[in-house]
């Protein structure tokens, strides 16, 4: 995912932290999605918060974090920065990020170092999603088919 639409989609996931739940939501199935979605933005907060922690003015950023997750719209721009920042520098970060704002299911193939994969077939019929293999040193991955289709194919 390109750094700037990463960062586009972290902070409105984040935004949808400093909405209130006033909004009354007519379902009960409605409420177990809002609130499944308010609990993942809490979970990506709380990582965005402890990767700030670990920078050198991370108590600073993390305070920014929360006021902004607290509807202080003016911290917008120094986690928006940040975040920026972190994702250039650190692929681990970006993919932690990634994985939280991805549409559809995720479906990983990794094969550790001097390991073998043959012959898989991995299917995903929602019709959105990741499809990705990762290789380690001296591996070896064949004939492996990955599918994505809306499941009437």
């Amino acid at each position: 995912m390109v750094v700037a639409a990463l960062v586009a989609a972290v902070m409105t996931a984040l935004t949808s932290l400093a909405t209130t739940a006033g909004n009354a939501i007519a379902t009960n199935i409605g409420n177990d999605v809002y609130a499944k979605g308010k609990d993942e933005a809490k979970r990506l907060c709380d990582a965005i918060k402890a990767r700030f922690s670990k920078e050198e003015d991370g108590a600073i950023t993390a305070q920014a974090l929360q006021a902004y997750v607290g509807g202080n719209a003016k911290y917008e721009s120094l986690v928006k920065t940040e975040l920026e920042s972190l994702i250039n520098a650190d692929p681990i970060f970006a993919e932690t990020l990634t994985q939280f704002v991805q549409s559809g299911p995720l479906q990983s193939l990794i094969v550790g170092m001097e390991a073998v994969a043959r012959d898989i077939e991995m299917t995903n019929t929602s019709g959105i999603g990741t499809q990705k293999i990762q290789g380690g040193d001296k591996s070896q991955i064949e004939r492996v088919q990955m599918h994505i289709s809306d499941g009437n194919t």
